[in-house]
């Protein structure tokens, strides 16, 4: 428009026109352009600026939400896994203690049992054996010994006192004698004869018994009582023997006494 209006044979209408043009265009072209550079550059920046947004905040997001749910998961974990590994463990370690407990414990009892019973058992026994085998031994004793020493006293005293008496005290201490003789002789036999029987006893016994509770008791009692037995028996046996043959002796001095008497 500008070269025609140039061209045209009025050159002061073609100046005029020409910068009214010039004016008008320009502000014509320049909203045009606006207007599309506005709309393409809107466009275009959206573009790039949703992308670069998208990156940014993509980064950001994750990092901020990466701390927070960090922070969140882990107090939440933390609470539901302190409850659930509580209960678990409570349940696993109730399970593992009670057979490990139940392991320790039926070693420690059975080991104090063992003592404890074993103390009881040979204090129980021991009382009780002593009063069985006192009255029993008591009763076997007094009736072979009285038996076995009035044969065994009434043959030698009849032959000792009647070499001794017939030659020393046959008419001078006959009367005398049986009288004190009987008092005497209870005291004295009663001394020595306890003395000299003790050990006598203590012997024969040691053999009769062994020989007789090994073959009665060895059945019985040495599954039960081998371990206790060791123990009681040196107990028991030390006051049984002295309560028997206080007992039997006495019995036994008794009877032994009165036919000794008479054969004098």
């Amino acid at each position: 428009v500008c070269i025609s209006l140039r061209l045209m044979p009025y050159p002061v209408l073609s100046r005029v026109l020409s910068r009214v043009l010039s004016r008008v265009l320009s502000r014509v072209l320049s909203r045009v352009v606006s207007r599309v550079v506005s709309r393409v550059l809107s466009r275009v920046l959206s573009r790039v600026l949703s992308r670069v947004l998208r990156r940014v905040l993509s980064r950001v997001l994750s990092r901020v939400l990466s701390r927070v749910l960090s922070r969140v998961l882990s107090r939440v974990l933390s609470r539901v896994l302190s409850r659930v590994l509580s209960r678990v463990l409570s349940r696993v370690l109730s399970r593992v203690l009670s057979r490990v407990l139940s392991r320790v414990l039926s070693r420690v009892l059975s080991i104090v049992l063992s003592r404890v019973l074993s103390r009881v058992l040979s204090r129980v026994l021991s009382r009780v054996l002593s009063r069985v085998l006192s009255r029993v031994l008591s009763r076997v004793l007094s009736r072979v010994l009285s038996r076995v020493l009035s044969r065994v006293l009434s043959r030698v005293l009849s032959r000792v006192l009647s070499r001794v008496l017939s030659r020393v005290l046959s008419r001078v201490l006959s009367r005398v004698l049986s009288r004190v003789l009987s008092r005497v002789l209870s005291r004295v036999l009663s001394r020595v004869l306890s003395r000299v029987l003790s050990r006598v006893l203590s012997r024969v016994l040691s053999r009769v018994l062994s020989r007789v509770l090994s073959r009665g008791l060895s059945r019985v009692l040495s599954r039960m009582l081998s371990s206790v037995l060791s123990r009681v028996l040196s107990r028991v046996l030390s006051r049984v023997l002295s309560r028997v043959l206080s007992r039997v002796l006495s019995r036994v001095l008794s009877r032994v006494l009165l036919p000794t008497q008479s054969l004098q």
